[in-house]
């Protein structure tokens, strides 16, 4: 397998939103099933494209830029349609969707040819912060840099992180105050 910079998909089909789509009927959660097939669908194309041409997921923190081509202009919510497409992804083109740092969305419209584009680079961080990521997704590496000069990896206190640790004021509970009854 090699290692690449940059993985792009295309899956047609008209995007559907995980979101507001599920109900429930005597304690259990159902979705339908059109909703259930686009996921796998798009989860199976993903990982069908990427074994073909040897790519592995990306390891580490990642962008995503989503374009989405929808048939109609009938109300679909642009912050809803990811959550589908995250899922759908994971462990196929990134380790976990929890690694997205940064997401770029966009609706259009085709009526011809519904689809959804996806471009998942690694993402650049600054080379003052370390990113504190937990080891399950890392995996052991004893030449690891430890951030900040903490005694273990990814562990840092307020104080080390320039941070405070007293607490604000304004986080402080009130009271209510209530009249007296004579």
């Amino acid at each position: 397998m090699s290692v690449v910079k940059t993985i792009r998909i295309t899956f047609l089909g008209e995007p559907l939103s995980k979101s507001n789509s599920h109900y429930f009927f005597k304690g259990k959660v159902y979705i339908p099933k059109e909703k259930v097939e686009y996921e796998k669908g798009l989860r199976e194309a993903a990982a069908a494209l990427l074994e073909a041409q040897g790519i592995e997921p990306l390891a580490g923190p990642v962008r995503m830029n989503i374009d989405y081509y929808l048939s109609s202009k009938r109300t679909k919510d642009l912050p809803n349609l990811p959550k589908t497409t995250c899922d759908a992804l994971r462990g196929i083109a990134y380790d976990d969707d929890c690694l997205i740092t940064r997401m770029s969305l966009a609706k259009y419209y085709d009526k011809e040819r519904p689809r959804v584009e996806i471009t998942v680079t690694p993402a650049k961080l600054p080379a003052t912060r370390a990113w504190p990521l937990p080891e399950r997704f890392l995996g052991p590496n004893p030449e690891r840099t430890v951030p900040h000069g903490s005694p273990e990896p990814n562990v840092g206190d307020a104080k080390s992180l320039g941070g405070s640790t007293k607490p604000k004021g304004r986080y402080k509970r009130k009271v209510r105050r209530t009249k007296k009854s004579k």
